[in-house]
């Protein structure tokens, strides 16, 4: 039994559709009235929601729902995990789809969450096995639908090229043409999957996460997003790139008659094993089948010994499924620790660097992050700021702030203009309030201040005689600053982490005109005081943790999660990449040593 909900009756078609097969359908805008009443003024909690027992499965507009009154961040996997603890066990059969897509629309991800009462009545936690299982399914296709071929393509290639939004974008003047996709066949290195080189990739290098970079040719990039400014960067660095989306266009027009047979396959499969009846999230489904197909394509012609992933949470999950069925292991280091407690964000990798042991159970807790071994070493950047207090007097009077990322182009999400022109009034207001006190705004990038939507707020704190805004675009001078300051200010950051592992007092300042972010799941703590979500709750907090000889309680157990710090990280890294890379080749792999400093 499968039970949808409509948005509102303009959905009379698809709800007539749905009823002729006598599958039972509501208007959740009828059924949820009152639980959008408790909600909106916050009398109503998640699990309240599991009252409405005939809901099994929820459209989009529902956690859009949740996501603006709750405030917080809700999938339907975390949904309908709840929901499986209950009654939901007691189905036969329950398929689930979970697509989750960024801002910047680099990929479609697809969790598939399977209940069946073939496997003893549990909910099957997700694994690549489980994925790749499920992806080889075979459907017997009717031979009168070989007749219909020519004109599904057409109407996919509508659907699937034309909607950029849906697919991505690629770059109609081809680039890196897929039939150029040439490897010597004596070429075993590495595939290297930075993310945004210039936002990420230079830190990345210079992290020295790569083993023998000094040996460039055995080493090539794949980048799933592309800028002018990007494209640039490799071509300087004579680095051998190729731009996932570019390929990807030229390879849905090239190949129209094979996944035309394939598209069909996969719509059938989603139609009538995976129950999926919406159009858009056929669509989303297609091309995430594409993407896997076309990944696979792209590695047996590059023939990577391994795959090392730059940004952790934003790897492709379509790529991770591709490496996994041709045996090609991916390796990442941690960025952000609160990802791993966030089902927004899960995981894919085979092997993954963490920074504490605690990690490995936060890791297998979450059943919507796909991880084959851990290892734990430590932050790997917290190496500079080990070597940098060595020899760094701190100021006791000096605060240091550090932003959020600010994206080139305003878009709706937490990256947005808006809320960084909200956290930098707020900090106006702090920093004026405590002359006696010297603040520095180190922002990750030095883009707001050339920005015309930030110019009064940017002339505002300029006036203030006890402020420094850092505009050195210089990753070191990150570090060099955080040695030096007493205190740190931050939205929820890499560095604010890499803060809080050295002993720094910091604070959280997580104003956001979307509402509150409950950050303190996201780290897996009940209570955490210094975290502050409007002006009010900043100035409040830090005339209290300046005042006083607060030992920081609330931040003890994240700080013993990071209990690594002795600047050795790297070391213990490359230590373990040998190895693997020893177990993959079959012989002895040497390995350059790292370096302690990022100047």
């Amino acid at each position: 039994m499968f039970i949808y909900s409509f948005k509102s009756k303009s959905n009379s078609l698809k709800w007539k559709f749905l009823k002729s097969f006598g599958i039972k359908t509501y208007f959740y805008d009828e059924m949820l009235s009152d639980y959008e009443k408790g909600i909106r003024h916050g009398k109503i909690t998640l699990n309240d929601l599991w009252k409405l027992d005939e809901l099994y499965i929820l459209e989009p507009q529902i956690g859009k729902l949740l996501n603006k009154k709750e405030r917080y961040s809700i999938s339907y996997a975390n949904l309908l995990r709840m929901k499986v603890d209950g009654e939901l066990c007691s189905e036969n059969r329950i398929y689930y789809l979970r697509f989750l897509k960024n801002f910047t629309n680099i990929r479609n991800e697809m969790g598939i969450f399977l209940y069946d009462s073939y496997y003893e009545n549990r909910f099957i936690k997700l694994t690549l096995p489980n994925l790749i299982r499920i992806r080889r399914i075979k459907i017997r296709i009717p031979s009168f639908i070989n007749i219909l071929s020519k004109l599904f393509i057409k109407l996919l290639k509508v659907f699937l090229i034309k909607d950029k939004n849906l697919i991505g974008e690629f770059d109609d003047k081809i680039v890196s043409s897929v039939d150029n996709i040439t490897v010597s066949e004596q070429w075993n290195g590495i595939l290297v999957a930075p993310h945004k080189t210039l936002n990420y990739g230079n830190l990345f290098s210079k992290d020295y996460i790569l083993p023998n970079r000094e040996n460039p040719e055995s080493y090539k990039y794949i980048e799933f997003f592309k800028s002018d400014d990007i494209e640039t960067y490799y071509r300087k660095n004579r680095f051998d790139v190729l731009f996932f989306m570019d390929t990807f266009g030229e390879y849905l027009l090239k190949k129209n008659v094979r996944l035309c047979i394939f598209a069909i396959k996969k719509l059938f499969l989603s139609v009538f094993v995976y129950h999926i009846l919406s159009l858009r999230q056929i669509l989303y489904f297609l091309v995430f089948e594409l993407r896997v197909d076309y990944s696979i394509f792209i590695l047996k012609k590059v023939k990577p010994s391994l795959i090392i992933v730059g940004y952790d949470i934003l790897f492709p999950g379509y790529f991770q499924l591709a490496a996994s069925e041709l045996q090609i292991k991916t390796i990442s280091i941690t960025e952000r620790q609160f990802a791993m407690h966030s089902e927004n964000l899960p995981v894919f990798i085979d092997t993954y660097f963490v920074p504490g042991k605690e990690f490995n159970s936060v890791i297998e807790k979450n059943p919507f992050s796909i991880v084959g071994e851990l290892f734990t070493v430590g932050l790997i950047r917290t190496d500079y700021a080990f070597e940098l207090q060595k020899k760094t007097q701190v100021n006791k009077k000096q605060v240091l702030i550090f932003d959020f990322h600010c994206e080139e182009t305003n878009s709706i999400s937490l990256l947005s203009w808006q809320n960084n022109l909200l956290f930098y009034e707020d900090m106006y207001h702090l920093i004026k309030k405590f002359p006696q006190y010297k603040f520095v705004i180190r922002g990750k990038n030095i883009l707001w201040t050339k920005l015309i939507y930030f110019q009064d707020v940017y002339l505002k704190l300029q006036q203030l005689e006890n402020l420094t805004i850092s505009d050195v675009d210089e990753i070191g001078e990150s570090y060099r600053l955080l040695v030096q300051s007493e205190y740190v200010i931050a939205r929820v950051t890499s560095i604010a982490e890499e803060a809080i592992a050295m002993e720094k007092k910091v604070l959280f300042h997580e104003n956001f005109i979307e509402g509150r972010r409950n950050i303190l799941s996201l780290f897996g703590l009940k209570d955490m005081a210094l975290v502050t979500y409007n002006k009010e709750e900043l100035l409040e907090s830090f005339a209290r943790m300046v005042r006083s000889d607060d030992d920081f309680r609330d931040f003890k157990r994240i700080r013993d999660m990071y209990s690594i710090v002795d600047g050795q990280v790297r070391e213990r890294y490359l230590k373990e990449m040998k190895l693997i890379g020893n177990s993959i080749s079959g012989k002895e792999v040497f390995l350059s040593g790292s370096t302690k400093s990022i100047v």
